[in-house]
């Protein structure tokens, strides 16, 4: 887990100058905080990669970045991690590679030497990385399937700026801090985050998850490497769901506690996070993985948060937990003066409005990881996007399916479910269930009529530059046959909720040098899932 950044000049020479490595210093060193355990630059006339490190695996000097292939051929800095590069590595060393460290980093280079660009479909993990390739004079770069990894650039045609965050872009003297104006009507309008490459800096963008892209002279290609499955295997009963999806949980959280630090978990008392805990008592008391192998102190060491108020404290199903497996307990109650006086500091991190005070909470506990010198985090996150956590999901889109597939009663016992457990209003469940068989496009015009009268002060051409891109994005999810349940699921994951979380995830770990890791989002457990039936 790192922070990387730097730029591609497409030429040199008369009026081009080569990069400066001052510039790529000044780009890395704002990333600091992202990885303080080392750093390191590589810089030739057309290209400079900056490198702030977080150490994890391998930490021997050997682990460090900008790291070259065996050859020389490329150079890569690279942020996030690779939970299969052992079994890819064994695979890789069977066709004649041969390695130095025992890193990920250097199974990524070998796997592009072998594969290409097509590399990263092999990789089980996550990651954002820029990867140099000098034979080619090609820069090749990645962001994970989930984007859980961030991966921000800039493109003129001629200069080809990146970076882990928009501060570290903003270092270089081609880069304007300057707002992307339809981009802020469309957040004041909707609230809209991170839904697609736009950012709210004006030529600042970011590769979409699941997209890589190549840059040689003076163009640039955007490709799509991965994304949601649209069928539907019916052949799959209950119990043979259950236990598939068990292995495969299993085996997630197996990959990710491959590390050489100590490991702790974000421990809410939910579903998800309780989960993870179960799954690792059953693997390190099984006899299949050791509590040394996974745990360097031999306890996995859980945070949780504990809040005075009764009525949102949850931290009884947290204890439970705990007790049930023997955790190392770590509860934070949260001091209210130290959540107010982070909050510059953590909107800083985030180079963006914040979406949710969860962001406030989520670093108060990340904060008590770093005092507790731990570097990776499990967390349960993810979970709910690919499960259908969410009360829309069912009140909806699954009972918009259930009607028109003719199953009547299905979808009024579903109904009357919900509103049992909920307590909400049957008007406004009612009005979730019409909007769900309304076109798109007529909740889009409804919502903006509404949120137009607080933007008067925004111009006429901001507004219709964010009429259209809700307009788009309405258009993408089907009309009023297609189904949505599954189609639900696929937006929160690539567009909707997903992209959000992560983003404060990633901002608010790396602003204490933590590491989190989601088990819920190997992209094995994505894809059997949403290959079931609703």
């Amino acid at each position: 887990m790192c922070g990387i950044a730097g730029y591609y000049v497409a030429e040199t020479g008369a009026g081009a100058p080569p990069v400066q490595r001052e510039i790529v210093a000044r780009m890395r060193d704002v990333l600091h905080h992202r990885g303080p355990d080392a750093s390191g630059i590589h810089v030739e006339p057309q290209i400079g990669l900056g490198f702030q490190r977080l150490s994890i695996l391998d930490l021997s000097p050997a682990g460090n970045q900008p790291m070259a292939s065996a050859d020389g051929q490329c150079v890569i800095v690279f942020n996030g991690e690779i939970y299969n590069f052992v079994e890819l590595r064994a695979e890789l060393e069977a066709k004649g590679h041969a390695f130095r460290s025992q890193t990920d980093t250097e199974v990524i280079l070998a796997s592009y030497l072998e594969y290409g660009t097509d590399c990263v479909r092999r990789f089980n993990g996550m990651w954002a990385f820029a990867l140099w390739d000098r034979r080619k004079r090609t820069l090749f770069c990645s962001r994970d399937r989930f984007g859980v990894k961030p991966f921000y650039y800039r493109w003129d045609g001629r200069t080809f700026v990146f970076g882990s965050e928009i501060k570290a872009l903003l270092q270089h003297p081609a880069v304007p801090a300057a707002e992307n104006r339809a981009r802020v009507a469309d957040y004041l309008a909707t609230g809209r985050l991170d839904e697609d490459h736009q950012t709210l800096f004006d030529g600042i963008v970011q590769l979409e998850p699941g997209q890589s892209l190549t840059v040689h002279e003076r163009k640039l290609v955007v490709q799509r490497h991965w994304t949601p499955p649209a069928d539907v295997d019916e052949s799959w009963d209950w119990e043979r769901a259950v236990e598939r999806y068990r292995e495969l949980l299993i085996d997630a959280v197996k990959l990710r506690l491959r590390s050489d630090v100590q490991q702790g978990l974000l421990l809410s008392g939910g579903q998800d996070s309780s989960a993870i805990a179960g799954v690792v008592s059953h693997l390190t008391g099984s006899g299949s993985l050791s509590q040394r192998e996974a745990l360097k102190s031999g306890k996995l060491v859980s945070f949780s948060g504990m809040l005075a108020d009764e009525g949102l404290d949850e931290s009884q199903y947290a204890e439970a937990v705990i007790r049930e497996h023997g955790l190392d307990a770590v509860r934070v109650v949260p001091d209210t003066d130290e959540i107010v006086a982070s909050f510059e500091r953590v909107l800083w991190a985030n180079d963006e409005p914040l979406t949710t005070s969860n962001s406030l909470m989520h670093s108060l506990l990340l904060s008590r990881v770093h005092d507790r010198g731990i570097k990776v985090l499990l967390s349960g996150q993810g979970a709910d996007e690919v499960l259908a956590g969410y009360d829309r999901h069912i009140v909806g889109p699954l009972v918009h399916d259930l009607v028109l597939a003719g199953r009547v009663t299905d979808a009024c016992r579903e109904f009357s479910s919900l509103r049992r457990r909920t307590g909400l209003p049957l008007h406004f469940l009612a009005l979730q269930v019409a909007r769900s068989f309304a076109p798109d496009r007529v909740g889009e015009f409804a919502k903006r009529v509404f949120w137009q009268k607080l933007g008067q002060h925004l111009t006429a051409d901001a507004w219709l530059a964010s009429a259209n891109a809700g307009t788009a994005t309405a258009a993408a999810s089907g009309g009023f046959w297609a189904p949505k349940f599954k189609q639900s699921l696929r937006n929160n994951i690539q567009r909707k909720t997903l992209p959000k979380i992560v983003h404060y995830e990633d901002r608010g770990s790396m602003l204490h040098s933590v590491e989190e890791r989601f088990p819920f989002l190997d992209y094995r457990l994505v894809e059997f899932t949403l290959s079931l039936p609703h």
